[in-house]
């Protein structure tokens, strides 16, 4: 009877490692705030590339209109 009962129940070894692996997992509220905002902070940050996107727009527009300025104005 008595093997039985420790069969079914694990070895000493096992239920420590049980615990050790919950306590691994365990997060604190505090850390998991932390944890959420810096990924909030991730994802809604502009990268270098959307920046060097929009200067390019810009500079493309800025130039486009001075070629037109600088073609209608040259034939006059």
């Amino acid at each position: 009877m008595g093997r039985k009962d420790s069969f079914n129940r694990g070895s000493n070894l096992e239920t420590y490692r049980k615990r050790i692996g919950k306590q691994e997992y365990q997060r604190t509220k505090g850390a998991v705030r932390t944890l959420k905002d810096t990924s909030d902070a991730k994802q809604s940050a502009l990268g270098i590339k959307e920046v060097l996107l929009v200067l390019v727009a810009i500079l493309v527009l800025i130039s486009s209109v001075y070629l037109l300025f600088v073609y209608l104005f040259s034939k006059a």
